[in-house]
Parts: C-alpha cells; sequence; structure tokens
C-alpha cells in the first residue's frame, strides 16, 4: 500500500547516490510495518553505468525508463507506475530519516481532508572553502506550514519531503517546464482546493554539491543562464496562477527583485551563496522551523566526512 518512486537523472557523481535515497526510504518504511513498493525512474541517455541499487533490494526493484526527458517527465513516469495508497518522490540526491513515512502517514490519517502531507528537509552542503579545502556542512533549509499566501509568493515545499494520496486527480507536473515544476504543482494542488499538512519535523535531507554540481538550483548560484531559466519560469507561473491581493503583490514583486539582483551579482563576476534561495524564504517569510527527528542529518554529515578523509587518503 506504498510507492515510493526514486529518480536517476545522470551518471555524475553526487554528495551521496539513489542507493542511499532507496535504503534510506526502505527502511522508513519498514519502521511503519511497511513493505513499500520501490520503482526507480532511469531518466539517463547514452551511458552503461549500472543503476547504483543497492543489492538487497534489487530482486524488489522495478526499473522504468522515461526516456531523458527531464525531472517533471520523470515524477510523472513515477506517479503511472505508482500503484500504492500513497506515494512518495524520491530524487537521487535525497534521504529520509527512519521516522519520516510514519510521521507523514500519521499526518495524513489526523487530516483525512488532506491531499497529503509533508515534512522539515535538512540541507547538506559539500564545498570547498577560502583555502580550497572541501568542507561539509549541515542545516535545517526548508520547514514552514502551509500557507496559501505564501505559496503563492515563491515555492517552500521540497518534493521529496512529501508524501501524497494516489486517489483523486493525478499529480501532473509540467513537463514544458525546465525549472519550477515542483512549484506549478502546489499552485495546481491550490487551484483545486487541496491542501498538504506540515509534519513539523525535520524527517528527510538533500545535497547540495557545489563541487560538482549538476542540480539546477546549485547550477543557478554560479551559471547565469541556469538563473535566467528560474526567472523566467517565476515570472510564467506568476502569470499563470494571478492574484488580486495587493501583500502577494508586493511579496511577488520583491522576488522578482531579487531574481534581478542575483543576475546582477553573477553578471558582476560574483557567486551566489548556494543557500541563496532560502535564505530569500527566511528574509521573506521568517526562518524554518521544524523538530530534528533524529540523527538522519547527522548521519549523513558524518557519512560525507568520512569520504572526503578517505579521498585525501587516497590521494
Amino acid at each position: 500500500d506504498w510507492s515510493v518512486t526514486g529518480v536517476q537523472t545522470c551518471a555524475l557523481p553526487i554528495c551521496w547516490s539513489l542507493a542511499t535515497a532507496l535504503s534510506s526510504a526502505d527502511a522508513s518504511a519498514l519502521e511503519c510495518g511497511l513493505r513499500a513498493e520501490l520503482i526507480v525512474i532511469d531518466d539517463r541517455l547514452h551511458t552503461a553505468e549500472p543503476l547504483d541499487i543497492p543489492s538487497e533490494l534489487y530482486s524488489r526493484v522495478r526499473v522504468v525508463n522515461s526516456g531523458g526527458r527531464g525531472l517533471p517527465a520523470a515524477r510523472n513516469t513515477g506517479w503511472a507506475a505508482a500503484s500504492g495508497t500513497f506515494v512518495a518522490l524520491l530524487d537521487d540526491d535525497d534521504a529520509v530519516c527512519a521516522h519520516h513515512f510514519c510521521t507523514l502517514i500519521e499526518a495524513c490519517e489526523a487530516y483525512p481532508s488532506m491531499r497529503g502531507a509533508y515534512s522539515g528537509v535538512n540541507n547538506i552542503v559539500r564545498a570547498k572553502d577560502a583555502s580550497g579545502r572541501i568542507r561539509v556542512s549541515a542545516s535545517l533549509s526548508f520547514g514552514w506550514h502551509f500557507n496559501e499566501a505564501q505559496l503563492q509568493v515563491a515555492n517552500t515545499i521540497i518534493p521529496s519531503s512529501v508524501i501524497l494520496r494516489r486517489a483523486g486527480r493525478p499529480i501532473v507536473f509540467d513537463e514544458n517546464l525546465n525549472v519550477q515544476e515542483d512549484w506549478e504543482a502546489w499552485l495546481c494542488l491550490l487551484s483545486r482546493g487541496e491542501r498538504l499538512k506540515y509534519t513539523g519535523h525535520a524527517t528527510s535531507a538533500y545535497s547540495k554539491d557545489t563541487i560538482a554540481p549538476r542540480s539546477a538550483t546549485v547550477r543557478a548560484s554560479c551559471e547565469l543562464e541556469v538563473l535566467r531559466y528560474f526567472a523566467r519560469g517565476y515570472d510564467a507561473l506568476c502569470y499563470r496562477y494571478p492574484t488580486a491581493e495587493q501583500a502577494t503583490l508586493d511579496a511577488r514583486r520583491r522576488m522578482r527583485d531579487r531574481y534581478q539582483n542575483w543576475q546582477t551579482m553573477l553578471i558582476a563576476g560574483m557567486s551566489l551563496p548556494v543557500n541563496y534561495y532560502e535564505m530569500s524564504l527566511a528574509e521573506e517569510f521568517g526562518d524554518a522551523s521544524a523538530f530534528q527527528c533524529c540523527s538522519l542529518s547527522n548521519a549523513l554529515y558524518r557519512e560525507l566526512r568520512e569520504r572526503e578523509n578517505r579521498s585525501r587518503s587516497i590521494e
């Protein structure tokens, strides 16, 4: 009665891997007494590299190819392939703690009118400091209660933190969008009168690798053209989902100003802080807030530090 879809988008090195995402998801489902349906969406093109699937889970994983059409299409492929009552969408740079799904299910059971639930999110950053040494840091990056007005200003919900009831109208990620497709999906839910429940617990995490950046969000902190995709996507969605509320219009204007300022910085040869977007959300809505459920963030932090130490020893 549970489906977890993991998306393998490319064969480049990342902080952790699809194996971490799958293993953590399966362990979290087992903690609830559930046996998850594990589906991997392979969106890679022209690679002979094997999928990073743990050997103990290989017989249970169903692999579906999405033809290299991008993340929105991969998520839609996963949604269509899932058969569980609830669906979780994880990318290959995500991980969840042992209590993640239990906490989300409890929220859904307590609020049956909600389409799903979501958690707070920890951010694990791998970067070089001023001396060139590789550093790993961990912090809470997303954790805001479901707020219709805020969500009409900017995306405050990470897809990997969410579970969704499969029953009801399909959840569709717009395949015509290069970025912002997750925000569009939540705006679509709002327009249909559907809502999500925030658990208040940080039970999921994602990695940001600034040394070998591949996620669009990280690349946007240093690549002007990628950032422009986000700016254009923001304008397009504000146009698609208009509002007459003056406070929302003012907040959207401030977000547009931030996008312009970020582009000006990149044009001047400066890089943005890796958490530039999270900082803008905190400026607009206040700091993220979530109870740290368990040691997920610390465990991933230690894993990355140990990996870096081993790499330096080999060198």
